[in-house]
């Protein structure tokens, strides 16, 4: 090959991997560990919650010695957006289960923490709850009843009448013997009694798993739940359950299916009961890139918009396995992903956000830029004032050791001279405030100079 030709693509890897960070979101800090030498990482799913005094909680794993240690759940706090955590707490119930691991999050109205966590000695999902200041409430209360043959990937969400939803999948994703199929149960009282968990996929010789939800913003008896269906190593569909009694009963529904993979969706409900569906999809023609899709559904999943799905990814780069948060303060729909363009392990979290109901999204925006090192596992959630925020694993690609960083970005509200609303302060904001004057319209954000008036004026000030 031309040495020309070699330097060159060098010098473009070398580039094209530089990114940085969108400026929009904070240096992430990294999260203290128990023993500094010890490896941590997160969970599938949400492992962290923000109080309404904006305390940050973040419940983590931790194995020491690395490798071939013994694995715990620690968590940490900060009061301060994250610059500063307290020294790590053993997360004592799993003293009571042998195996204890995978601790799943979700806050209620009341900054209560409902913990949903399983258990691989007795197999089992296990409940437990504490208040904003880590006292525990209930310890341990076993949520599922015989199991099958194992569990995984278990989810919690409270959501906007503080009804505890929790689901799971009993059985191996990938295994042709134990299907897996998705289980649910739901508390009422606060978490103190749970009623029989049931079965809400169908029984159908088809592997269904790792169902994930967001109902902080769900107000009504219509709910919804959506996961992967496994057809065969080609063929991957998102299926849903509907519920519009609150969890009593659940009706399952396809909502993408058809050649290729669509692969792990997430749902949110906002507060008008709209469903708002993430996913990641591998067409079926180029397996190595994947797309984020997203739609919405206001009349309880029977049509999507717009026109279907759309894809809110950049084209042509590998993004995959979502995490989503809703934004009730805001009315704002959250979703990030990896991103793979720095290579097939090295990836970093990338997002964008709808201000109109996912009508449309932002432009995609970088939540971390770790070069040669691997993204393990990542969560967001939203706090009561509206701070998004991400905390995510960066594993050494020699040694596989993991460290957790926490990232929130700025809070939207306060971007002055973000004329259009889509997250960002730039020249297209200088065309909004054209159009605003031609248009004879007036606009409080875009009056720079806060004299009353949208005029030329502004456009100097801005």
């Amino acid at each position: 090959m031309n040495l020309r030709i070699i330097y060159l693509i060098i010098f473009c890897s070398v580039i094209f991997s530089q990114h940085g960070v969108d400026p929009s979101w904070i240096e992430a800090v990294p999260l203290p560990k128990n023993n500094i030498v010890g490896s941590a990482k997160g969970v599938v799913g949400n492992n962290m919650v923000i109080t309404s005094e904006e305390k940050i909680i973040i419940f983590y794993q931790e194995e020491y010695p690395f490798p071939n240690g013994q694995m715990k759940t620690y968590i940490t706090t900060s009061v301060n957006n994250g610059n500063d955590w307290t020294t790590p707490d053993l997360f004592s119930p799993f003293e009571l289960v042998s195996g204890g691991c995978c601790t799943n999050v979700s806050l209620d109205s009341q900054d209560n923490i409902h913990i949903i966590w399983k258990g691989a000695s007795l197999y089992g999902i296990y409940y437990s709850k504490m208040d904003n200041n880590l006292n525990l409430i209930i310890d341990t209360i076993r949520v599922s009843e015989n199991i099958n043959y194992n569990v995984g990937s278990a989810t919690i969400s409270v959501d906007g009448n503080d009804r505890i939803h929790s689901m799971w999948h009993d059985g191996d994703a990938t295994s042709e013997i134990e299907i897996a199929e998705v289980m649910y149960s739901r508390s009422i009282d606060g978490g103190f009694n749970w009623e029989n968990s049931q079965m809400i996929s169908q029984n159908d010789n088809i592997s269904s798993s790792f169902a994930r939800v967001d109902f902080s913003g769900a107000f009504s008896d219509t709910l919804a739940i959506a996961w992967r269906d496994q057809i065969n190593s080609n063929d991957v569909d998102v299926r849903m359950a509907l519920s519009i009694d609150g969890g009593i009963s659940w009706n399952e529904k396809p909502i993408s299916v058809g050649p290729g993979k669509q692969w792990d969706p997430g749902i949110i409900i906002d507060k008008d009961n709209y469903f708002h569906i993430n996913y990641h999809e591998v067409p079926s023609n180029n397996p190595y890139v994947a797309n984020i899709m997203a739609g919405w559904s206001n009349d309880g999943g029977d049509h999507w918009e717009p026109n279907g799905f759309i894809q809110i990814s950049p084209e042509n780069i590998r993004s995959n396995l979502t995490a989503f948060a809703y934004d009730l303060f805001h009315d704002y729909i959250w979703v990030f992903w990896k991103d793979h363009r720095d290579g097939h392990f090295e990836s970093d979290v990338m997002g964008s956000f709808s201000t109109d109901k996912g009508e449309s999204w932002s432009q995609p925006e970088f939540v971390s830029d770790l070069g040669d090192q691997q993204l393990g596992f990542k969560s967001t959630t939203c706090s009561p004032n509206g701070i998004i925020a991400v905390n995510f694993d960066e594993w050494n690609s020699e040694t596989g050791s993991g460290t957790i960083y926490y990232t929130q970005r700025t809070n939207i509200d306060i971007l002055i001279g973000d004329v259009n609303s889509d997250g960002f302060v730039n020249v297209i904001d200088i065309v909004s405030i054209v159009n605003l004057i031609l248009s004879n319209e007036f606009n409080e954000i875009g009056d720079l100079n806060d004299d009353s008036n949208l005029d030329v004026i502004d456009i100097v000030y801005w």
